[in-house]
């Protein structure tokens, strides 16, 4: 037996107002883009994050910049997606990803 299945045209749910969410794309292509995009943010934020616990480490303290650790570990952050850009917090050295707003 073989079942096939269509969608039915209903548009998916309407995401959460989250500011710091990720725009979604629609449709097959799109969640190949979305996933492509989620793996990209991933590990850029995996390897921040592990270079503000190296400065940690050595310093003795957390770096006051993203800045500061670039220039500490003298080279570039790592590149998000377009639209993307990280927000660290100093103070207690959380690091997240957030939305750009557009020009």
């Amino acid at each position: 037996m073989v079942f096939l299945g269509a969608g039915c045209g209903k548009e998916e749910p309407e995401q959460p107002a989250d500011p710091d969410a990720r725009p979604r794309h629609r449709g097959y292509t799109g969640a190949l883009i979305d996933g492509k995009h989620h793996a990209e943010e991933t590990t850029a934020v995996v390897v921040v994050e592990q270079s503000i616990k190296a400065f940690q480490a050595m310093e003795g303290r957390l770096p006051k910049s993203l800045e500061e650790l670039k220039n500490w570990q003298d080279a570039d952050l790592p590149e998000l997606p377009r639209g993307r850009a990280f927000r660290y917090n100093a103070a207690t050295g959380e690091l997240k990803v957030t939305n750009v707003p557009e020009e």
